[in-house]
């Protein structure tokens, strides 16, 4: 995993060349599995910290309780 992050760019040299990997980068900052420090660094969150993070995404996701709830009355 170390090998995997440190072969990960930083934020500021991806911003600068805007490769096509440059979408996948966002997403993972946005779903929360690299993370940027104050200097622009991105850290890999570790794999287990992912699967827990990840099952608690696809948890969300099938909440339909949840979904249930927030619709308004008579259209779930």
């Amino acid at each position: 995993m170390q090998a995997l992050v440190d072969r990960v760019p930083s934020r500021r040299a991806v911003e600068k060349k805007k490769p096509a990997s440059a979408p996948a980068l966002r997403r993972l900052l946005a779903d929360g599995l690299v993370r940027a420090d104050a200097a622009g660094n991105l850290t890999a969150i570790g794999p287990e910290e992912a699967r827990a993070h990840l099952d608690l995404l696809w948890d969300r996701l099938f909440d339909v309780d949840t979904l249930d709830q927030a619709a308004p009355s008579g259209t779930a």
